[in-house]
């Protein structure tokens, strides 16, 4: 299983909303991973959304650059926050990829977890 440890940057290039959503990421808060293909200045944008689907800012590009074309082969990439955004420093996020019957009962536990912290 590969793993990455990046950042998630620039939620004000997204929208207000997502400042909102970046300020309030949580340690071990899931995150997925929406390709923007037509990012006029990074081919490989991938914005990281919580599990609701509110986008909360790009994931550094470069591990955008290694993960965006196996997004885009289909191959499903699953993250999460490893530490939240404090004072200078970006939010730490972890992502990995596993078999496809692994990814699935993960994503799944991921999105549960994340509604159960929202109800």
């Amino acid at each position: 299983m590969r793993r990455i440890e990046t950042e998630v940057r620039g939620p004000g290039l997204l929208s207000p909303m997502a400042r909102v959503e970046y300020r309030a990421l949580a340690t071990g808060q899931p995150l997925v991973l929406v390709r923007e293909r037509d990012n006029p200045v990074d081919p490989n944008a991938i914005i990281a959304s919580t599990a609701l689907l509110q986008p909360c800012g790009y994931i550094a590009k470069e591990a955008a650059a290694i993960v965006a074309p196996e997004l885009d082969a289909g191959i499903i990439w699953l993250a999460k926050v490893l530490a939240p955004a404090k004072a200078m420093h970006y939010p730490r996020v972890v992502l990995w990829k596993e078999p496809l019957r692994a990814q699935m009962r993960e994503a799944m536990e991921l999105v549960q977890d994340e509604m159960r912290r929202r109800a």
